[in-house]
């Protein structure tokens, strides 16, 4: 796997195996996944909710909120390519980052980007 996220509970591991999915698998490794993750452009990053019951994927153009099962619960719409992906420690906060080095705070209850971080990088 070339990326992975370690279940808060150690129960699972999610990791991109092919670059358009997600596979979240037991970690006694069972024959088949838990969950299957299906993405059209790429997966470039994911993150666990603190309670274990969600993960978040950054992609082309948008960051998404899924259940642990493979269901969508919300997508949040990006300009670029999303490539770093986190929950706030109470899991009611995302933050977002992009190819060009801005991030997004989104409150995912009310679907609404909260703040915005633009990181400068001097050489």
């Amino acid at each position: 796997m070339e990326k992975q996220a370690l279940h808060k509970i150690r129960q699972a591991i999610a990791g991109i195996v092919i670059p358009s999915a997600i596979l979240l698998q037991p970690l006694a490794f069972a024959k088949e996944p838990i969950a299957t993750f299906p993405h059209k452009n790429g997966v470039f990053s994911m993150a666990f909710s603190p309670d274990g019951n969600q993960i978040l994927t950054g992609t082309k153009n948008k960051a998404i909120l899924w259940d642990k099962k493979g269901n969508k619960l919300q997508i949040f719409p990006h300009n670029n390519y999303v490539i770093s992906v986190a929950f706030s420690p109470d899991g009611k906060h995302i933050l977002t980052g992009d190819e060009h080095k801005a991030a997004f705070g989104v409150n995912k209850e009310k679907n609404y980007r909260s703040f915005l971080i633009v990181v400068l990088f001097f050489r």
